[in-house]
Parts: structure tokens; C-alpha cells; sequence
């Protein structure tokens, strides 16, 4: 894919995540069930991509964990922090699918706030403040980061990989 096209795929996968995603919602199922569909749909249309026969991919009827996986060994960066964060994220996805009131779902919510804030620090900006919960945001991160991952084609945070400043950066 050449560069330009990558660009324009990422935009694509970026309107894509405002238009599906709820903003300013508070009801945690809605936000983890959105987000696992949104990156679920990157992995699989990038595992597709990589196949000769995608066919047959989508007749084997992988499950997300396992789309996580495959993707993860095509990836050019498998060590990124993403992928133990889409884990997570479908950890999380699981406890809300098979209880109403699951068992550590703040303490596996916490964990992945916790491991998207550590690898992606930046100081949100007061308009995606207004549009994301911390969970949102969180989600927002990680479907950027996964959509550099697989359509950039190189290592690192989307931030780093289009060349957007830290907010403390003080550098012109």
C-alpha cells in the first residue's frame, strides 16, 4: 500500500470510529461493545488483506482473540502496546456478554485505562474531552493506534507516526 493510500485509509478508519462510536454516553456495555467491534473490524479486514484467499479466513469464523493474535504475528510491530490492550478490551467485552452485573469489571475497566494512559500520556485536548468518557477516550486511543499499526506500516503511536507534537512539547 503506498503511503499516500495508507494516509487516506487511516482518515477512512478514523470518520469510520466518529460515525459508530457513542459519544458522551455513560453506559459502559454500549462503549466496550462499540470498541470491540471498531477494532474487530480493523483486524479483520487487515488479516483479509494479507491472505491470498480471504475466503477462506472468513470461513473458518475466527473469533476476536484469535483475530487479535493473527494480526499481531502479520504485525511489523507485535510488541506494541496495543495488542495486550485489545486483550483487555476483550476481556472486558466477555465479562459484559455472560453476566448483567459481571464480577471486576471496574478493576479490568481501571486496567486497561491504566495501560492506555501509560503508553499513550498525552494530555487530552478539551475538545475530545468534551466528546469521550475516559473509556471512550481510551477506546478512541487504542482503534488509533491499531488503525497506525496496520495501515501506516510503522512502529510506534499514531501521534509519532504523523508527526503530531506533544502538547508539552515546546519545540517549533
Amino acid at each position: 500500500m503506498k503511503e499516500a493510500e495508507s494516509g487516506q485509509t487511516w482518515l477512512h478508519d478514523l470518520m469510520r470510529f466518529m460515525k459508530h462510536f457513542p459519544l458522551r454516553t455513560q453506559d459502559v456495555s454500549l462503549t466496550v461493545l462499540k470498541g470491540h467491534l471498531l477494532t474487530e473490524e480493523l483486524l479483520r479486514e487487515f488479516i483479509n488483506d494479507k491472505v491470498k484467499h480471504p475466503s477462506h479466513v472468513r470461513d473458518a469464523g475466527l473469533r476476536y482473540i484469535q483475530c487479535v493474535h493473527v494480526a499481531r504475528a502479520f504485525s511489523l510491530n507485535p510488541e506494541d502496546w496495543v495488542w495486550d490492550a485489545l486483550v483487555r478490551l476483550n476481556a472486558i467485552r466477555n465479562k459484559l456478554s455472560h453476566a448483567l452485573e459481571p464480577d471486576g469489571l471496574d478493576d479490568a475497566v481501571s486496567s486497561l485505562l491504566q495501560l492506555v494512559r501509560h503508553h499513550d500520556p498525552r494530555e487530552i485536548p478539551d475538545e475530545l474531552r468534551g466528546l469521550f468518557t475516559p473509556l471512550g477516550m481510551a477506546l478512541f486511543s487504542m482503534h488509533a493506534a491499531l488503525s497506525a499499526q496496520l495501515r501506516l506500516r510503522v512502529s510506534g503511536t499514531l501521534a509519532t507516526s504523523l508527526k503530531i507534537p506533544r502538547i508539552d512539547d515546546k519545540t517549533s
